[in-house]
């Protein structure tokens, strides 16, 4: 028994370890070898969640991850790196626990210290006091769905006296305390996918804080959210109505918001949160199809979100942000960045045959073929009010006058984002391992 309780939980053992590990990094000066101690971890990490038998998607957030710290290796100063990794580390635990654990009170737990880690990162770059606000605003908005959620699964113990996801079926559906925590549990969750009405602070929080950050508040963390919502579909079949009307509502406004928006980071943030909307909708589609959209559109996300992120970064200083007029003319002065953003907007616009349409064509075609017909429509009207906000990229980039600017960018830096972005243009290869 506890031979087979280490084996499952190997990768989050390990991952301890490493975490330990990269703590004496963090309190010894010299720093020699530490890259090499990065590239060993994630190895190890890969390695036992082969050995553990991990699902697909405990992969797919681990890969992701080593994608995300990429970005930093690439972005963040080296000094910075180590306290960095820190972070990436803890969070991955709790993502891990998330997705592992079949308790109601280990998910809270894994919960709230993924939530910590945000609240540290973006506390962070809280470096003026104007800043402080939209912290601040994070972190009361976080408590308190935090307490909401605490609340709901107290009420799930005293009506089932058991802590396992099972307790969602032993409630008895007519009881009017089962309807109160069901509400409770899935409106607490919003906080996380950016739902109605949470999705209106999160572009002041994306105004404030450094881009690679955002690739790791915008990537892995929702991906987690977005899985265990999938698992527990099956003991709350109830949760699919409710989903389906909070995406709709969430994408209706982001959409709108987005378009009359003119600062590219907020613009990013309504993007992020109008693509966890159609993801929120993968969720809802029965058996092979649930599983193989959701996995294949978050593959297609983080490379396309990932990349965004990347080929922008050294366009930004710090946590400012800045409007589309102070980046106009990319191309002209910067060609090979702004190719590779024209691919990760254009795939995050969902423009044939680009990953991110193939993407959305999978989800739409599952959607059809399982017989929501209303939500199809509604979701392809949807899409294209979400061009209107990537239009002001294509315009500013390649429409516009050229402006002079300098920025750091190396030619390997160059390369591997125009690499992404192919990857990003012909991510539709990789549907026939979904189909």
């Amino acid at each position: 028994m506890m031979e087979s309780i280490l084996k499952i939980y190997l990768p989050e053992t390990v991952l301890t370890v490493l975490l330990l590990l990269n703590i004496f990094f963090m309190i010894s000066r010299r720093k020699k070898g530490y890259y090499l101690f990065i590239i060993f971890s994630y190895l190890v990490i890969i390695i036992s969640d082969i050995v553990s038998g991990a699902e697909g998607f405990i992969f797919l957030i681990d890969i992701g991850t080593f994608f995300i710290l990429y970005i930093f290796y690439l972005s963040e100063k080296r000094g910075e790196f180590c306290t960095t990794n820190f972070f990436i580390f803890a969070h991955l635990i709790s993502l891990h626990l998330i997705l592992k654990t079949n308790s109601l009170l280990i998910f809270f737990i894994s919960l709230e210290l993924l939530s910590f880690v945000f609240y540290i990162l973006i506390g962070l770059e809280a470096k003026k006091f104007k800043d402080i606000a939209p912290v601040i605003r994070y972190f009361v908005i976080g408590s308190v769905s935090s307490i909401i959620l605490l609340f709901s699964i107290i009420l799930i113990y005293s009506k089932t006296q058991d802590l396992s996801y099972n307790a969602f079926i032993m409630f008895n559906r007519t009881d009017p305390v089962f309807r109160l925590s069901f509400f409770l549990f899935i409106f607490a969750l919003g906080f996380k996918i950016l739902f109605v009405p949470f999705q209106f602070f999160m572009p002041d929080v994306f105004e404030k804080v450094r881009l690679q950050y955002l690739a790791l508040i915008s990537l892995t963390p929702k991906a987690g959210i977005l899985i265990f919502l999938y698992k527990i579909k099956f003991y709350l079949p109830e949760m699919a109505f409710p989903l389906s009307i909070f995406a709709i509502v969430t994408l209706l406004l982001s959409n709108l918001a987005g378009i009359y928006e003119n600062k590219i980071k907020r613009v990013l943030a309504y993007s992020t949160i109008s693509h966890s909307g159609f993801l929120l909708f993968s969720i809802l589609l029965p058996e092979p199809y649930a599983r193989n959209v959701l996995f294949y559109y978050l593959l297609i996300y983080f490379i396309m979100k990932g990349g965004m992120f990347l080929s922008l970064n050294y366009f930004f200083d710090k946590n400012e942000d800045k409007e589309f007029e102070e980046l106009k003319g990319l191309y002209f002065t910067d060609k090979m960045i702004a190719v590779s953003a024209l691919l990760f907007i254009l795939s995050l616009a969902s423009f044939p045959p680009t990953g991110g349409f193939f993407a959305k064509f999978y989800l739409l075609y599952a959607l059809f073929k399982s017989g929501y017909i209303k939500e199809v429509f509604i979701l392809l009207i949807l899409t294209i009010l979400g061009f209107g906000y990537y239009i002001k990229f294509l315009n500013s980039f390649f429409l516009e006058p050229a402006r002079i600017r300098k920025v750091k960018y190396t030619g390997f830096y160059e390369s591997f984002t125009l690499i992404l972005g192919v990857i990003s243009l012909f991510g539709f290869i990789f549907i026939k391992f979904f189909i």
